[in-house]
């Protein structure tokens, strides 16, 4: 299984060409698939900045890689201990934004 973020708008346009041929249950499994790979994906990066770049890169926006970017910097130069955990708070917020984001929209 692809691990990628929920993608509500795809959702929508695969249910629109299914839905007429889809039972109640065939469509709440597929829903249920696509939550399991958003939480999934959330999982495997979660304070992991460094492996969600490797393993992510190709698959981000420029906005998003120069966000990263930015965590990462912080990450990557500072001593401070506090710095470095809070940055990574950050990251992590960012992070379920971004695998949740036809959720989280506007939060």
């Amino acid at each position: 299984m692809k691990l990628r973020p929920l993608d509500l708008e795809r959702m929508r346009i695969i249910l629109k060409g299914e839905v007429g041929t889809a039972t109640a249950e065939e469509i709440i499994e597929y829903f249920k698939s696509n939550i399991k790979q958003a939480c999934e994906f959330y999982l495997r990066y979660l304070s992991m900045p460094h492996r969600f770049k490797k393993e992510q890169w190709d698959n981000l926006t420029e906005k998003e890689r120069e966000e990263l970017d930015d965590f990462l910097r912080v990450i990557d130069t500072t001593d401070i201990p506090d710095d470095v955990e809070c940055e990574i708070y950050n990251y992590n917020i960012w992070l379920l934004k971004l695998a949740f984001k036809g959720v989280l929209e506007g939060d």
